[in-house]
């Protein structure tokens, strides 16, 4: 044992100046020497420590009690206030005034050590002493207290806790004031050594008048419209019934079918008001596994009330054409089980209503014509695989120009076998998945999505879809549809962010998602295997759609329009956007406010001409309030609506069909292509569509339509469409090389020649083709693809990877090691990690630092334990995080993890030597060091990751003995970590 005498105490009081120093006397038995521990707490730096911003739709881990502050942060002043709240610091506060003054509860946040001498955090509200206030409690006494001053406008305050650091404290924001000023508000608490933390400023302000050429209406008050639109209240809830509509869809008929939640909260629940069964449920692979999770904690919360209330299908008509809906039905209900999410999808195609609703795809049909249901088929079932957060679901649909549908799921995961008997297991992320009309051939098109609202096609099969932000501080993300594309998201970031206590972790720590900037367009942080988003827009996306060519324009022509949904109508609205070409994918034009002062959750195009939109009114709950409105222009002219009433596509003969191709309306010119692509007679036609030059868009369907004719075995479409491939159009090659990637072909040899097109575009459909068809012979073409693409065009990296994956074993690929080109070492790397391959440890060495970084991430990542041994042996090279091989905290942690899991002397010693590492940041020294403090008994969530994966206890023989041998390593690690390193002695008895 190390002894402290009086001269080094001295030295270490001179040398750390702390601010507090306890001093512990402990007795050691067979000694007569006193031991002086000494712990010190080291001054921060000069840097504000958030402790909660609340830019989020839920609490997170705080206790919640009572209705006051209703079931999220608002971005809004709450309905019964008389004026508007200021002052707040960026999107979001808590208020209690939700429904005014009567209601009370009270918010408590979880425990906390006080590290800094200051806590700051604004206010405003009732001046009620110990009834409407922020409350200090310090090792549960209420120390300090804060109340309103009967006023709306936030003001600053900060206590002073100098005389506290280092006791265990919590804050509790409460209103138990029914009357007067019976309102709390509160924003932004954040511990700092300034005695002038700073607050950012509100992230939205009033904009000026007609600052996106918006005027106001007097149709809701609040809502501003494009200039020139007229507005109209189709149905509400006071005249026909509409509640909390979250989705809808426009038929042939006219007729509006809403999808309505009616369980939001009252059967659909949220991790964060349960965070007793956290880790079930982010240990959850099956539907059949939050089943049992249920039933595991009935007690807590009862099954009954999970299957209390139903989701609806609600049609509503206009029958006398005046523009207001007057009959109202509820066309299908019994959506009430255990597992049924959200109604957050439909869709009207063909006669029959695309139902989204968690666990199921339905397929709905109205047999006898009466406005009820009469046959439901479940197209597939698995989906929502866990709780995660409310909102997280299944979403639907859109027709691709390919003829099938695609939906988007949250990170609710889903894991499934489909009719044809594919497995997909995906319980921990989001994707889009697409699946021919009568439910057969479901696949996963795109993941690693978090929460993606709809997905919506442009005239030229553009397939876009934004996705949720993560309340950390980064954005909603615009994401155009690749094939196998990653985007990134897993559903531990979250867990690290808003569970880490449940988690077992005491301060909030560092995670992929934002530390190597995953949810950013293209930068250099982002690990090599995701394709970044397009741009950052929006905060809750919900409903999103394109311009079909016909119908309301004003301000949206060639547009695509998304719903941002954020609890109420004045933060809320629809968003505009365009997309252009840039390399092998895509970027947005240009974007803006559309409709603003709305809280709008979809939006569709009828056939009318108008545009419809979905209003949930306000909050993150069912409740009984809902409408729809309408835009249209003051002249709308002719409509499809007309030419629908008199033609029908089933009946309808080829040539017919064949003059709709060119239609102006994207709509009319699909169903077109899709009736003859199944009809023999079509391929002449669309043969013909195909070839000519006068209308471009009806070319684009020509061969759309023969694309999928070739898809399901017709090889005389599939040669028609290889003769298309000499093309001067690069978006007509690129539609060409993507139809041929799914056609009946034996080789890939009709493409090799497209893989130096030069189009970076057409390269990468060209890339992934080639993967689909699985031809090993073109591996040197792939090869040479890749390394000119440099690692420039993420996009085509991945189209590379996409190939190598279908085309070569896990061998050749892991040959590639001694590729000169390092762009194919990189892409080698990805397509061994996409295989679960433990070859990848051959390129941990590799001198390119994006290489070795991207197979220590794959490693780690997706825990491919045969390689961890060797990954941990990575801590071993001197080297890391000298110049010579630097390292992020988030590589770093990733090493110093590895070797925490493997139970063994050999790695524990090096998670030793990792937490006295002079080079690496204290940051994670410490985390090294606080992996030690529970190595004996690990937690059952992997802390790097988020993911339940529990290992099982050590034997503390193990590491009495590592510590007999190294305990001066730690002693002499220096003063940040000097105090862990004397409890651990401690603990394990070492002298």
């Amino acid at each position: 044992m190390r002894f402290l005498n009086l001269e080094t105490l001295h030295a270490i009081l001179a040398y750390s100046k702390p601010r507090a120093i306890i001093f512990c006397l402990r007795p050691l038995l067979l000694m007569r020497n006193l031991l002086l521990l000494v712990f010190l707490v080291l001054p921060a730096g000069a840097t504000d420590l958030i402790f909660d911003t609340f830019e989020s739709d839920g609490f997170g881990e705080w206790l919640v009690e009572g209705d006051a502050f209703g079931k999220a942060p608002t971005a809004v002043t709450p309905q019964g206030v008389n004026g508007k709240i200021t002052g707040y610091s960026g999107q979001y506060f808590v208020s209690s005034a939700h429904d005014g003054d009567e209601p009370t509860g009270s918010l408590t946040s979880p425990e906390f050590k006080i590290s800094q001498p200051f806590l700051g955090f604004l206010i405003a509200g009732g001046g009620h002493k110990g009834k409407t206030a922020v409350q200090l409690l310090i090792e549960d006494k209420i120390t300090f207290e804060a109340t309103g001053q009967n006023n709306l406008k936030m003001r600053k305050v900060v206590w002073p806790l100098k005389d506290h650091q280092g006791k265990q404290a919590r804050i509790r924001i409460i209103d138990t004031e029914p009357g007067g000023w019976g309102i709390i508000n509160a924003d932004h608490f954040v511990f700092s050594d300034n005695q002038k933390p700073f607050f950012p400023k509100p992230k939205y302000r009033q904009s000026k008048a007609n600052k996106d050429g918006l005027v106001s209406t007097d149709v809701l008050p609040g809502l501003t419209i494009p200039e020139g639109a007229v507005a109209k209240l189709f149905a509400t809830n006071q005249t026909l019934g509409v509640y909390s509509p979250t989705a809808l869809t426009v038929d042939e008929k006219g007729r509006v079918f809403l999808a309505e939640t009616h369980r939001f909260r009252f059967g659909v629940e949220d991790n964060r008001s349960h965070l007793y069964w956290l880790m079930d449920d982010i240990s959850a692979q099956t539907t059949d596994d939050r089943i049992a999770m249920h039933e595991k904690w009935q007690e807590k919360l009862p099954l009954e009330k999970l299957t209390t209330v139903s989701e609806k299908i609600r049609v509503l008509i206009d029958t006398d054409g005046d523009g207001v809906a007057d009959t109202s039905e509820i066309f299908a209900e019994k959506f009430d089980d255990l597992l049924d999410g959200t109604a957050a999808g439909i869709m009207a195609f063909e006669g029959k209503i695309y139902f989204a609703c968690i666990p199921n795809i339905w397929m709905i049909e109205d047999v006898d014509g009466d406005l009820k249901s009469d046959k439901r088929e479940v197209l597939q079932d698995g989906f929502g695989v866990r709780v995660s957060f409310s909102g997280h679901d299944l979403n639907g649909f859109a027709l691709g120009p390919d003829g099938r549908l695609y939906t988007t799921i949250g990170d609710r995961g889903f894991s499934f076998t489909t009719k044809e008997g594919l497995e997909y297991k995906y319980p921990n992320q989001g994707a889009i998945l697409r699946f021919e009309p009568d439910g057969s051939k479901m696949e996963v098109v795109h993941t690693g999505l978090r929460n993606p609202k709809e997905i919506a096609f442009d005239q030229f099969g553009t397939g876009i879809t934004v996705d949720n932000n993560s309340d950390q501080g980064d954005r909603a993300r615009v994401v155009f549809m690749l094939e196998g594309a990653d985007s990134g998201w897993r559903m531990g970031h979250q867990v690290l962010h808003s569970f880490h206590e449940t988690a077992g972790i005491p301060n909030k720590p560092i995670n992929q998602w934002m530390e190597e900037k995953m949810w950013e367009p293209k930068n250099d942080s982002q690990p090599g295997h995701i394709v970044p988003p397009m741009l950052n827009l929006t905060s809750g996306p919900s409903g999103l759609a394109f311009y079909p060519g016909t119908g309301f324009g004003l301000g949206c022509k060639n547009q695509f329009l998304i719903c941002d949904y954020k609890g109420g109508a004045a933060a809320s609205g629809i968003w505009k956007f365009s997309i252009k070409d840039e390399g092998a994918g895509f970027a947005v034009d240009n974007s803006g406010k559309f409709n603003w002062g709305v809280a709008a959750t979809d939006i569709e195009w009828g056939y009318d001409g108008k545009l419809y939109v979905s209003d949930f009114v306000s909050g993150w709950q069912s409740h009984n309030a809902g409408r729809v409105y309408t835009l249209e222009e003051q002249n709308p002219g002719k409509t499809v609506a007309e030419f629908l009433a008199e033609f029908d596509f089933a009946t309808a003969t080829p040539r017919s069909l064949s003059g709709l191709l060119g239609h102006a309306d994207q709509r009319i010119r699909l169903r077109a292509q899709l009736q003859l692509a199944s009809l023999p007679e079509g391929l002449p036609i669309l043969t013909a569509a195909s070839n000519q030059k006068i209308n471009y868009l009806e070319r684009l369907h020509g061969i759309w339509g023969l694309g999928i004719m070739a898809r399901k075995g017709n090889t005389m479409a599939a040669n028609i469409l290889a003769r298309q491939l000499p093309n001067d159009d690069p978006r007509i090659r690129a539609q060409v090389t993507q139809a041929l990637g799914e056609a009946p072909l034996e080789t890939a040899d009709i493409l090799l020649p497209v893989l130096t097109d030069g189009s970076p575009r057409v390269r990468a459909l060209a890339a992934i083709a080639v993967g689909r068809i699985g031809d090993s012979a073109a591996l040197p073409s792939i090869l040479e693809m890749i390394q000119f693409n440099g690692n420039n065009d993420p996009v085509l990296r991945h189209s590379g990877v996409m190939a190598l994956v279908g085309i070569a074993n896990e061998q050749e690929i892991a040959n590639l090691i001694s590729h000169e080109s390092e762009a194919v070492r990189h892409a080698a790397v990805i397509a061994l990690r996409r295989k679960g391959s433990p070859k990848v440890i051959s390129f941990l060495g590799d001198t390119s630092l994006q290489v070795s970084n991207d197979a220590i991430r794959a490693i780690h990542d997706t825990q491919i334990e045969k390689a961890r041994p060797v990954l941990a042996a990575f801590l071993d090279d001197e080297s890391i995080g000298t110049p010579q091989r630097p390292v992020s905290r988030m590589i770093l942690r990733r090493l110093i993890h590895t070797a925490y899991r493997i139970p063994n002397e050999q790695n524990l010693l090096r998670v030793v030597k990792a937490a006295v590492n002079p080079l690496f940041p204290i940051e994670e020294r410490k985390e090294a060091m606080r992996l030690l403090s529970m190595w004996e008994n690990p937690h059952v969530v992997d802390q790097s990751l988020g993911y339940h994966s529990p290992l099982s206890p050590r034997d503390p023989a193990i590491m009495k003995k590592v510590l007999g041998k190294h305990i001066s390593l730690l002693l002499d690690g220096g003063q940040e970590i000097f105090g862990d390193a004397m409890k651990l002695a401690l603990r394990y008895g070492i002298q």
